[in-house]
């Protein structure tokens, strides 16, 4: 099967497996449009997220509502209002975690930096104490 009848055949997201209720591509149903249009309201008004986009996957699970991977923000409500609530959620969520990714690397950093140094003062440590008991032997 060739690219472009593979994308007629839904697209990226067409080896997705989910409980979810299929719809046959190339259908785009009316809850993914207003997502899609919310989307890019959303991005018009804030200024934030242009690389977003969204999928929506109705699922009956209900333990997860929706969630953001890489730049594709994936809503799971079966609901319209609820999928549109949850992208909302989602969307700002994302917005606020591109904001503080500054600080969580530097803590990140200096996370790796102590313990980098505890490790080293640490095993000064145990080869003092190595050398301490084989002293009276």
């Amino acid at each position: 099967m060739t690219g472009e009848k593979q994308a007629d055949r839904g697209g990226e997201h067409a080896d997705l497996k989910h409980d979810a209720i299929a719809c046959p591509a190339p259908c785009k149903s009316e809850t993914q449009v207003r997502l899609e249009e919310e989307l890019e309201r959303l991005k018009r008004v804030s200024e934030l997220g242009q690389g977003l986009r969204v999928i929506w996957i109705p699922r009956l699970d209900r333990s997860l509502s929706g969630e953001v991977k890489n730049d594709l923000i994936y809503v799971y409500e079966m609901d319209e209002s609820k999928s549109v609530e949850t992208l909302q959620h989602e969307f700002l969520d994302y917005c606020l975690v591109q904001a503080i990714e500054p600080y969580k690397e530097i803590a990140n950093s200096l996370i790796r930096m102590i313990n980098d140094d505890v490790y080293r003062r640490k095993e000064k440590i145990v080869e003092a104490l190595v050398k301490f008991l084989s002293r009276d032997s």
